[in-house]
């Protein structure tokens, strides 16, 4: 599930695998990220060229940068 005012950029893969993959309201995933089965909490935002991990739970506001 992807939540309201959330973007997901170009060339970006989410690969739920499955399971349960949740995406918050006002997200940002850049251009060339690669997302697992995970949760992503709201206002978080994930710089391009990002891998976030199968399990892995990105917090409220969070900011993954390279």
């Amino acid at each position: 599930m992807i939540g309201e005012n959330s973007q997901v950029q170009d060339n970006s893969v989410i690969n739920p695998s499955g399971k349960n993959t949740l995406i918050g309201t006002g997200v940002m995933i850049g251009s060339n990220c690669w997302v697992g089965h995970c949760i992503i909490k709201d206002g978080a935002h994930i710089d391009s060229n990002a891998t976030v991990n199968n399990g892995s739970v990105v917090e409220e506001l969070s900011l993954i940068h390279l």
